[in-house]
């Protein structure tokens, strides 16, 4: 929800691109190895060429449960620092 109102030019551009990953799945299993992931987690990556040249976890998003504004805001401000940091 955050990128579709707070990215919409990003995502309609291309720049930025959302994916909902089951970790569950068989298919999946190589994000859990990559990203150690235990549980859920928001992961930015930047892409070229179809490979990933860096990421970074949204470590701070579930200590913020039933704050919608501050996670906006966190979501938010991370988002726009990675995308800055490569400009």
């Amino acid at each position: 929800q955050v990128l579709e109102t707070e990215f919409q030019d990003e995502l309609q551009g291309g720049r930025l691109e959302f994916q909902r990953i089951n970790a569950e799945l068989p298919e999946n299993r190589k994000f859990v190895e990559k990203y150690q992931l235990t549980a859920r987690a928001v992961i930015v990556s930047e892409m070229a060429q179809d490979q990933e040249i860096r990421w970074k976890p949204l470590e701070n998003v579930w200590k913020l449960p039933g704050n919608e504004a501050a996670f906006t805001q966190y979501v938010h401000a991370e988002i726009t620092n990675y995308l800055q940091e490569n400009q």
